[in-house]
């Protein structure tokens, strides 16, 4: 039975999983800061969705979506830091979401890790960010964990 999927960051990761998602014959909409890449995404058989993470009057109309994926790449010619684009703009994603979403896929990183000088890492590893990307993917992570979300999310940690 189709579904209805949300992406928010739908570049080289989330392109990907719109195609598949849109191939499976699910509804799929991708949110994007401009109307030049809402025009891409239309022509790739996505419904666009011009809004901006940072900015919370832009997310009062999102979709009635059953999952979620927040995979949203970092510009940095943009003009928001880091923090603002991981941390608040996530923030402000989960506060703007109905009781309808199932499941909230948050796109994390290795870098919460920090620098394992060689040793082997997996998810018993406690984090340690050594840099602002590892240190705002893991305050977004502990904002899905600690609220409404906790049991219908995850973050997959992957590497650049």
């Amino acid at each position: 039975m189709p579904s209805t999927r949300l992406i928010f960051g739908c570049g080289y990761l989330g392109a990907r999983v719109a195609e598949r998602w849109r191939q499976a014959g699910d509804q799929v909409y991708a949110v994007t800061r401009n109307s030049q890449r809402a025009a891409e995404l239309e022509a790739m058989g996505l419904t666009p969705i011009v809004a901006d993470v940072t900015s919370r009057e832009s997310l009062c109309e999102l979709p009635a979506a059953e999952t979620v994926l927040f995979a949203v790449g970092y510009d940095r010619g943009a003009g928001p830091s880091i923090f603002e684009v991981y941390e608040q703009g996530f923030r402000n994603v989960l506060e703007a979401l109905g009781e309808h979403v199932k499941k909230i896929i948050y796109i994390s990183t290795t870098g919460v890790y920090g620098s394992a000088e060689g040793a082997w890492v997996d998810e018993t590893t406690p984090p340690n960010p050594q840099r602002d990307g590892g240190r705002a993917s893991l305050a977004a992570e502990e904002a899905l964990s600690t609220n409404r979300w906790e049991n219908r999310s995850i973050a997959l940690r992957l590497a650049g």
